[in-house]
């Protein structure tokens, strides 16, 4: 459970460390000092931009096409794009790179942050796993606590105890090594 709100956490504190181009360190001082300013830089949303409280059909911005209203998606926006259109956008993104783990509303009027639940709803299988693992290897190397096992072949990553006084480690696939 730590471990995934850590995850949660760090998805927050990347988003915020990007978006207002801060040394992690005063990541958290800019969210307390100003938190809606942080939000709206990171992209989140109190409420859509966009609503369509009635409409049954709704056409996709995209492709400029109609759909029924439970083939189109919306981020917290509420800018409309059907499956097809918002799969492509994903695919395309998390191909390009790491740069999917800051996705953004595919309309270039809007800033809204794309989160993981649009990204696993409508990604390949493949391209979740790829996913995941860019968020992944970003937790890890972004966290100076946590490093990858050095030892050959071997894909854990270690958490250091902070105050355990000691600098050995020993990763699950009985690697030991110094820390440091």
């Amino acid at each position: 459970v730590e471990v995934m709100v850590d995850c949660c956490l760090y998805g927050l504190s990347k988003s915020l460390f990007l978006s207002i181009n801060r040394s992690v360190s005063k990541v958290h001082d800019e969210w307390f000092a100003d938190e809606e300013k942080v939000c709206k830089a990171v992209g989140f949303l109190e409420k859509p931009v966009v609503e369509y409280p009635n409409a049954t059909e709704l056409t996709c911005g995209i492709c400029f096409e109609a759909y029924p209203r439970d083939k189109i998606h919306t981020a917290v926006c509420g800018h409309p794009f059907c499956d097809t259109c918002w799969g492509g956008y994903i695919s395309t993104a998390i191909n390009d790179g790491p740069g999917c783990l800051m996705l953004r509303c595919p309309d270039p009027s809007c800033s809204a942050a794309i989160g993981q639940d649009m990204i696993y709803k409508l990604a390949s299988g493949e391209e979740r796993g790829k996913y995941s693992r860019y968020f992944i290897r970003s937790y890890v190397e972004d966290n100076r606590k946590t490093k990858w096992c050095p030892a050959p072949g071997c894909d854990y990553a270690v958490d250091f105890v902070v105050g355990s006084g000691s600098f050995d480690v020993t990763c699950r696939c009985s690697y030991s090594f110094c820390w440091n």
